[in-house]
C-alpha cells in the first residue's frame, strides 16, 4: 500500500489551522494509492481509508470551533497566523502543558484509534529547530542549512501539515547499498520516495501532506545544492520548495 508524492501549498499560502474540508480536498490531488495491488482512484471515498480521514476532518474542524480554539491552536508571533498547537515552538512550562492538552484532545475525540495522527512528525522538525544554529555551523557557499531548516518549520506551521515518515528500505542484495542496486523495486512497492530507490512502509501516506528530510542526511535534506549519493535523487521535502536556498540546475 502507498501513495507517490504530491503538489503543495506555495510558500506565501500560509492558511493556518487545518479545516476538515481542506483536509480533504487536499487529498484529491491525483496521488497514486495502491491496496492490495490496485489502485485506489480516490482515498477519500475508499472503504480502506475514508473512515480514518474523515475522523482526521472532523477533528480538523473541532479545533477551529469556538469550544477548542484556544485549547488546540495558537497565533503564531511572527506571521499573525494562527495554526495548530502541534506546531508552537514551546518556550515555556505552560505552553508545553499546552501542548499536551492538544494531544490529549486528539487522543480522546479518537478514543486513541490514530496510531498516526496529524502531529506524528510535527515535534521532529520543531525538535530540529531547536538545533537550528548547529545546523548553520555546517558551512556550505551557497545556502545555511539553519535557515532552509527555519523557512521548512514556518511552512508547515503556517500551513499546518500532516507529515509522516517512509521507513525501511528493501534491500534485496546485501553487498549493495540501496541506492546503488539495479532493481526495479517499484514493481512492489509505490510509495512516496525521498530516493530514486522506493521506500519499504510509509505510516498514513495515503493520508499526510508530505515527508519531512530524512534524518540520516541533514545536509542533504538542509541544501538542495549538495550533490545527491550516486542512483539517488534529492529528497523530495527540498526540491518543490523553492523557499530552500542553494538550488542550482
Amino acid at each position: 500500500m502507498g501513495a507517490t508524492a504530491k503538489i503543495l501549498p506555495e510558500r506565501g499560502d500560509a492558511l493556518g489551522a487545518m479545516t476538515g474540508a481542506r483536509y480533504i480536498e487536499s487529498l484529491k490531488d491525483g496521488r497514486e494509492a495502491y491496496i492490495d495491488g490496485e489502485k485506489v482512484k480516490d482515498v477519500t471515498t475508499h472503504p480502506a481509508f475514508k473512515d480514518m480521514i474523515h475522523e482526521m476532518a472532523r477533528v480538523y474542524d473541532l479545533q477551529n470551533t469556538d469550544k477548542y480554539r484556544d485549547e488546540m491552536t495558537f497565533v503564531d508571533s511572527e506571521s499573525g497566523v494562527r495554526t495548530s498547537v502541534s506546531w508552537m515552538l514551546p518556550t515555556s512550562a505552560d505552553e508545553l502543558k499546552m501542548k499536551r492538552r492538544n494531544s490529549e484532545l486528539w487522543n480522546t475525540h479518537t478514543w486513541g484509534q490514530l496510531g498516526r495522527s496529524h502531529d506524528i512528525l510535527a515535534p521532529y522538525i520543531i525538535g530540529m529547530m531547536h538545533r537550528k544554529d548547529d545546523f548553520s555551523a555546517v558551512k556550505n557557499p551557497h545556502c545555511d542549512f539553519g535557515e532552509n531548516l527555519e523557512n521548512y518549520y514556518k511552512y508547515c506551521m503556517q500551513n499546518d501539515l500532516f507529515l509522516t515518515h517512509a521507513l525501511s528500505d528493501p534491500q534485496v542484495d546485501r553487498s549493495e547499498t540501496v541506492q546503488n542496486e539495479q532493481r526495479d523495486s517499484a514493481k512492489i512497492w509505490k510509495l512516496p520516495c525521498m530516493w530514486s530507490k522506493r521506500q519499504k512502509m510509509a505510516s498514513s501516506s495515503p493520508a499526510a501532506s508530505s515527508f519531512p528530510p530524512p534524518p540520516r542526511t541533514p545536509m542533504n535534506a538542509m541544501c538542495p545544492c549538495r550533490p545527491p549519493l550516486p542512483g539517488a535523487r534529492t529528497p523530495i521535502a527540498c526540491w518543490p520548495f523553492p523557499f530552500l536556498k542553494g538550488r542550482q540546475d
